[in-house]
Parts: C-alpha cells; sequence; structure tokens
C-alpha cells in the first residue's frame, strides 16, 4: 500500500481532525508545526469563506500573453524556489476549536500544467485558451488544503504562448503581484542560463507581520484610532441608494461584470493642473468628481466610500506576499451643492484625516462598530474608489515579450468598484466592475460617460455648484432633444 492510500483524504475531515493530521505529517518530515495567528484581513476573508463558501471573488488572477520560446522548465524552478521563499505561498488555514490558524508547510509542491494547443488553428487555439482561463479563475480554493496558488501554461504555437496566474486573496495582493513578478522574473532568468542566483534574504515573514499587527493594535493606541473612527462614521448612513436596474436581492449572486474607458491626455493633465492650483492631488480631484457623480446619482449628500491603501508603511514588509491591503472608509460630505473648489477642499480634509489613522485594519472597524447584519451589501460603504499612480512591476521574462491582460472572473464584491490608473503613455484607464444583480452593462456604461463628462466640466470651471456640472455630452444632449 502507497503512503497516499494510507493517508485519509483531507476534504473528509472535521477540522480538529485535519488540525492533528497536519501536525503529524510535519513532525514526520523533520519539521514542527508552524503555526501563526491569522492577521485581521485575513481573518475576515477566513469567515467569510466559512459562510459563503469558496467564492472566486477573492481571487487576485493575471494573464500574461508570451512571445518567445519559453523554458517551461526555467518557469517551473523558478516558481519551485519563490513557494520555498515565502511562506505565504506554502500557507493553509486549519481551525482549532471554531479559532482559524494559519500553518505554514516545509514544502508545497506546486503543479505546472501546460496545456498544448499548437495543432489548433489559431482562431480556435485562443478560443480554447480563453476558456482554459475561466476555468483556472473559476475554480475555488480549498483553504485548509492548498495550495493556494495556481499556475497554467498554455502553448499556443513555437513561440505563442499564454501564462495564468491565479492566488486567493487570503494570502496576496496587488502589491504582492508586483513581488511576485518582478522575483520570478530573476529566478527564470538564472534558471534558464544554469547560473545561481541569491535573491536578498527577506528579514520577516508574513506569520511575523501578523503577530505584529496584533500587539501593535492594543490599550492606548488602540483607543485612539478607535475614537476616530467612531466619530469619523457616527450617523453615516449604512447603504448608498443608487438607482440600480433590479431592487437588491437578499443574498447576493457575487456575479459581476466589467465596463472599460478611458481619460484622455489633455483631461488627465488638467485633473493635474486644478490638483496643483488647489494643493491637492489628481486623486482628490478625481474622486471629488466621483463623489459628485454619486451625489448627482443618488441624491444623498452624506457619502461612504471605500478607499484601499497599501498599508505596507514598514520596510520589512515590502517584498513579501501577502495579504496587507487594509480599506479605508472614506465619509464625503456634498451637502449644499458646493462649488467644486469646495468640495475638493472638504475631500482633502477628509482623505487626509483617513490617511492619518489607517493603521486600522477595516476588519477591527466593522467588529468595533456592529453594524446590523445583513448579507445583502457590503459592511460601511458598497463602492469603492481607487487610483493607481505608480506602474506596477510588469512581468519580465529572459527573451521574451509579454503583454499583461486585465481578467474578468465574473464576479463582483462590491456595488461598483472604480479602478484607475495612471498609463505610461498617457492618460487613464478606468476599469469600473460591478454587481450584475443590480446593475446592466448599460447602465454603468452610461455611468462612465457620465464621470468623464462631469469631471471635464469641473476641471474647466471648478467654481460651478456641482448640482450644475452637466452629465450628458454634447451628443447625449442633442440625442434627448430629438
Amino acid at each position: 500500500m502507497s503512503a497516499e492510500d494510507r493517508t485519509p483524504d483531507l476534504a473528509r475531515l472535521g477540522p480538529e481532525e485535519r488540525r492533528r493530521l497536519l501536525e503529524k505529517l510535519m513532525r514526520e518530515r523533520g519539521a514542527g508545526p508552524r503555526f501563526h495567528p491569522l492577521s485581521f484581513p485575513q481573518q475576515r476573508l477566513w469567515f467569510l469563506d466559512q459562510l459563503e463558501g469558496a467564492a472566486t471573488a477573492y481571487h487576485v488572477s493575471q494573464l500574461y500573453h508570451v512571445e518567445g520560446r519559453l523554458s517551461v522548465a526555467a518557469l517551473d524552478g523558478a516558481m519551485a524556489r519563490l513557494v520555498r521563499r515565502h511562506e505565504t505561498l506554502r500557507t493553509v488555514f486549519v481551525a482549532t476549536e471554531g479559532k482559524p490558524r494559519q500553518a505554514v508547510l516545509p514544502a508545497m509542491p506546486l503543479a505546472l500544467p501546460v496545456v498544448d494547443l499548437g495543432g489548433l488553428p489559431p482562431e480556435a487555439g485562443m478560443e480554447t485558451a480563453r476558456w482554459l482561463q475561466r476555468g483556472l479563475v473559476g475554480l475555488s480554493f480549498d483553504l485548509a488544503r492548498g495550495p493556494l496558488v495556481r499556475l497554467l501554461v498554455v502553448r499556443l504555437g513555437a513561440e505563442r504562448w499564454q501564462l495564468a496566474v491565479d492566488m486567493h486573496h487570503i494570502i496576496s495582493d496587488v502589491w504582492s503581484v508586483g513581488v511576485l513578478t518582478h522575483e520570478l522574473g530573476i529566478l527564470y532568468a538564472a534558471d534558464r542560463a544554469g547560473r545561481s542566483v541569491e535573491l536578498p534574504p527577506l528579514p520577516i515573514q508574513y506569520g511575523d507581520f501578523a503577530r505584529w499587527q496584533r500587539k501593535l493594535l492594543e490599550g492606548e493606541r488602540l483607543e485612539r484610532l478607535l475614537d476616530y473612527w467612531r466619530r469619523h462614521l457616527d450617523g453615516a448612513p449604512p447603504v448608498l441608494e443608487l438607482p440600480t436596474d433590479r431592487p437588491r436581492p437578499a443574498q447576493p449572486t457575487g456575479r459581476g461584470g466589467v465596463v472599460r474607458f478611458r481619460l484622455a491626455p489633455p483631461l488627465q493633465g488638467a485633473t493635474r493642473s486644478l490638483a496643483r492650483s488647489v494643493g491637492g492631488t489628481p486623486f482628490m480631484v478625481l474622486l471629488g468628481a466621483f463623489a459628485a457623480l454619486l451625489y448627482r446619482y443618488s441624491g444623498q449628500s452624506d457619502l461612504t466610500v471605500g478607499m484601499p491603501i497599501a498599508n505596507r508603511t514598514r520596510s520589512e514588509v515590502e517584498g513579501l506576499i501577502g495579504f496587507f491591503v487594509n480599506t479605508l472608509v472614506l465619509r464625503l460630505d456634498t451637502a449644499g451643492g458646493p462649488g467644486f473648489r469646495d468640495l475638493l477642499a472638504r475631500v482633502s480634509a477628509t482623505t487626509l484625516g483617513a490617511y492619518d489613522h489607517q493603521d486600522l485594519p477595516f476588519e477591527r472597524l466593522v467588529e468595533e462598530l456592529h453594524p446590523e447584519r445583513d448579507l445583502s451589501h457590503h459592511p460601511l460603504f458598497q463602492v469603492l474608489f481607487q487610483l493607481q499612480t505608480a506602474a506596477a512591476e510588469e512581468l519580465r521574462l529572459e527573451g521574451l515579450v509579454l503583454r499583461h491582460e486585465m481578467v474578468d472572473a465574473g464576479r463582483a464584491m462590491f456595488d461598483l468598484l472604480f479602478y484607475l490608473e495612471e498609463l505610461a503613455e498617457g492618460g487613464i484607464s478606468a476599469t469600473v466592475q460591478f454587481a450584475r444583480d443590480l446593475f446592466d452593462d448599460a447602465t454603468v456604461e452610461r455611468l462612465g460617460r457620465h464621470f468623464r463628462t462631469l469631471l471635464q466640466a469641473a476641471v474647466e470651471s471648478p467654481d460651478t455648484p456641482v448640482t450644475r456640472l452637466p452629465l450628458l455630452a454634447k451628443a447625449e444632449r442633442r440625442q434627448v432633444l430629438v
């Protein structure tokens, strides 16, 4: 009988049996158990996984189109080294008496499946590759079993490939993708050339951060942070009531869609100019326009909007793969229909105050405020706004040309997620992820057009009251009049 035959199926074991088996296997391998508490953001995702079941909305997915002679062996070797280097890539999550812990395994074999579609006509090959990629990101992860990262290589021809990378959010974030791609490129080049390379040693691992975070949030420091956020959110409306195409369901399906548009370089330049003139940042101008748009759509002058931040305020964590990102809740005041310039002053004060108190994890805030439990919507805010100003680290594999493609997993965690990214060639790309339970594509496309029109008018005439800034472009106004 093989070792595999003697090992019980993990999926059939209860949490306590699974934990005991895991400890036994680690002792047999000559390594003691490496258990750590969960960080606050991990704890929330673990809880949601237990509550909702494994959900593909909590994936961080990337797709790369590759031209050249890819060495699958070098890629496999590079990934194996990354798994050994970063404990998060070989971490699973087990529960003891309902309390979750991270368990760092001494090893985590990571498969690198290769699907060869080189024999298919180009169009059929691409369609099959898209189907495979959708299948990869559509698979749920088992947090207790792992691995929580998957790769897929598709060969479309001798020098045409696709590489898909999918990680669970509980071990990664967007910054982590940059760390992974940077180090993967270095290790791939070394493996391909048959030479050794040593990356700088990591000063700490994610488990150390989780312990440090919990120690940091104690006593007077914790009370000071909680006091600020209690006052900031006291009396805030629990839900942003945007006009929707369908009533909000009691239990969201999580189905999502994506709409994309661009802001041209001249509009980007005008946004920067206005930001300089008011002593703010382009982010604040864009957020101000977004707040004005939400005010016009909902009629609510008291708005809560989520804003993700990297939360890597210490140099020791900058090179780690892990779930660090925190979400700040911005309470934006548009009462009285102020001029856009005056609105920017309010947005600036709110944003800077949130930055000064960013160390409180969103999960700890929800726990403190304990809003009325309602599975129909996200707690405290339902709309997220983000601007990516610095170019993310791109995957570079020696001897190859790569093109990154945004992945639409067909899922949504929020009613709306506005993601703006400054482009190296100028202009800003906008990606709007939306809940299909609430909105149709055409509605969100119109929302994007209205945002662009309002922003254009605001930067041209910043003293205009936000209630009088146009939403309809000239072409749309003509259509309405006809």
